[in-house]
């Protein structure tokens, strides 16, 4: 690179002075240095499980995340970065001052999420290219569950991946009979049913009156419950331990 000193002493006294592709160089002072501040990135990317640990793609949930950190030099004063992802989703930083205009470490950054009613974080877990992202022999992989501090080295990307399960409870079916008329049909004489709208139908089931046993459903989640029709019966109330019965 040339450089061109403006002036007749050809001396240059502020990196100002100085203007790129002259085809000329000035005489700069022995040890005069330009600081060269380069920014790091952190990006978060988002992975949504249903009850059973099985991957949700697509899952609308939207989860609140922040990146925060000290407000300095040209650049960090647009924190804190507030986002939202849903499954599959990423999200880049902006750019985040690494170093001062005198080469002091600037830092460090934090990731937080605020998770949703009925979800859980299982793991979070963030990897360093040092730099190099076209080598992955040397990144280093990290727990941040707990969260924590996050230095980015100048030029470095930092990648986190969140993930999230949907909490779970059980749904227990069982039909009572009453044969006050002379019936004598019995509870697996009937069907019975316990269903939730898409998209949280994957837990939806059935089973005969008398063998229903406790099955895992969605918490948070209302499922509709309802039975076959049986000749000569009248269907009387649903009623229910713990959970919440509307209707």
């Amino acid at each position: 690179t040339s450089w061109r000193q403006p002036g007749a002493n050809g001396l240059c006294t502020s990196p100002l002075q100085a203007f790129p592709g002259a085809p000329s160089k000035c005489r700069c002072d022995e040890g005069f240095t330009v600081p060269i501040r380069v920014p790091g990135f952190i990006t978060v990317d988002k992975v949504a499980l249903d009850g059973n640990g099985s991957p949700l793609p697509g899952d609308p949930t939207l989860f609140d995340f922040s990146i925060s950190g000290p407000d300095v030099g040209p650049v960090n004063p647009a924190l804190p970065d507030d986002f939202q992802l849903a499954d599959g989703d990423e999200h880049t930083s902006p750019p985040l001052e690494t170093t001062d205009a005198d080469g002091n470490v600037v830092g460090p950054y934090q990731v937080t999420e605020t998770t949703p009613d009925h979800w859980d974080l299982v793991s979070a877990s963030c990897t360093r290219d040092k730099a190099t992202p076209s080598d992955i022999n040397d990144d280093i992989t990290f727990d941040y569950t707990n969260g924590g501090d996050i230095q980015p080295l100048p030029g470095e990307v930092v990648a986190c991946t969140f993930t999230n399960k949907r909490q779970t409870g059980t749904l227990k079916l069982v039909k009572t009979v009453t044969n006050d008329d002379g019936g004598t049909a019995g509870p697996n004489n009937w069907w019975l049913y316990a269903t939730a709208a898409a998209p949280d139908d994957s837990f939806n089931f059935s089973n005969l009156g008398g063998t229903g046993v406790s099955q895992t459903v969605f918490a948070g989640v209302g499922y509709d419950l309802a039975e076959s029709a049986v000749a000569g019966y009248t269907a009387g109330s649903w009623s229910c331990d713990g959970g919440a019965l509307v209707g």
